[in-house]
């Protein structure tokens, strides 16, 4: 069986981890952008939004490195640690990529748009992300 440093590399070279850091490295970069304080004067909505893209943005990264190595212990463990834990992981970080993509959304709809095509960006990555977990970690969500 892998010891911890060894599952700790595998899953820092593993693409599905990096893929959800990026994202969750890039919302960092964007909190002080994001930061719901700053939306415009009585647009509850847009706040919500921001608030929703910093919180799941800034988590994703881990729920996903949560679920990669769940899947990793399986593996190892010929299924003994397959599941509950990595399912339940997993579909948190699909059901933050879904609302991610809903609260990016917002900022994209007149007349608060924010420049750049960032969201529309930001949305591909979301749904590029998404397909990877689905994909790998078998993971439907209903609904």
């Amino acid at each position: 069986m892998t010891d911890e440093p060894q599952r700790a590399v595998a899953l820092d070279r593993d693409p599905l981890v990096i893929k959800a850091r990026e994202y969750s490295e890039i919302v960092r970069g964007l909190c002080s952008v994001l930061d719901p304080s700053f939306a415009p004067a009585g647009n509850a909505t847009v706040g919500a939004a921001m608030g929703t893209i910093a919180s799941h943005g800034l988590s994703l990264g881990g729920t996903v490195h949560r679920a990669c190595l769940v899947e990793l212990r399986s593996e190892e463990g010929g299924g003994r640690f397959d599941g509950e834990g990595r399912s339940d992981a997993a579909r948190l970080a699909r059901l933050m990529i879904r609302e991610s993509r809903k609260a990016w959304a917002v900022l994209m709809q007149p007349p608060h748009a924010i420049g750049d095509g960032v969201p529309a960006r930001m949305i591909a990555r979301l749904d590029e992300l998404d397909e990877a977990v689905a994909a790998r970690l078998w993971v439907i969500l209903g609904g």
